[in-house]
């Protein structure tokens, strides 16, 4: 029988009432929606960095190449 969150009606585990994302807690319960969430957002920013950072180089080695 599924179960769903009385908040945003996602599948959630038996003896839950809410999602952790609902519910506002990475902790709470045992979906692990917001904490997928969470190490998602992460590896985003982390992603952004290193592209941030490739363009920076470029950016430094085109400057150093017209000087």
């Amino acid at each position: 029988m599924s179960n769903f969150c009385n908040s945003c009606g996602i599948s959630i585990p038996n003896g839950q009432s809410f999602c952790s994302m609902c519910y506002g807690d990475p902790a709470y319960g045992r979906d692990g929606y917001y904490e997928h969430y969470l190490r998602e957002q992460e590896r985003k920013e982390e992603e952004a960095r290193l592209e941030e950072a490739e363009y920076e180089r470029m950016i430094e080695e085109k400057q150093n190449a017209i000087n």
